[in-house]
């Protein structure tokens, strides 16, 4: 186990912890242990949201679309991406999310997906 490998080494006792929120608000720590069973479809879930402005931009891209319509297509793909986020998150994170989250996730989702797309329709409409 990493604990027992860091306390070995150091010399200090080490115990992994995490901080829920209860519904009322308060702060617990609790001992953080890995979910084996539900490891692989969050990894999974978490490539998929990482990759959809890669794939919608190469897509966007193959398709020749006006560069209105990839627009067009770009913000309602973000605005699924982020309902994803919402709904999937828990209750107690959801307060948490911040205008500085949805600002952070525009700029990176729009420059990825702008970049993959011209980037694809200049490509392919070289040949």
């Amino acid at each position: 186990m990493l604990a027992n490998g860091i306390t070995a080494v150091t010399e200090l006792p080490v115990h992994f912890i995490k901080h829920e929120v209860d519904d009322d608000g308060v702060i617990r720590e609790v001992p953080w242990s890995p979910v084996a069973a539900a490891r692989p479809l969050v990894s999974l879930g978490k490539f998929a949201l990482a990759g959809t402005p890669l794939l919608g931009g190469l897509a966007v891209g193959v398709l020749h679309s006006s560069t209105s319509s990839a627009a067009l297509i770009g913000v309602v793909l973000w605005l699924v991406q982020t309902a994803i986020v919402l709904i999937s998150s828990p209750r107690s994170r959801r307060s948490k999310l911040s205008y500085l989250y949805w600002s952070t996730t525009a700029i990176t989702f729009a420059a990825s997906y702008a970049a993959v797309f011209l980037i694809t329709a200049n490509a392919l409409g070289a040949r």
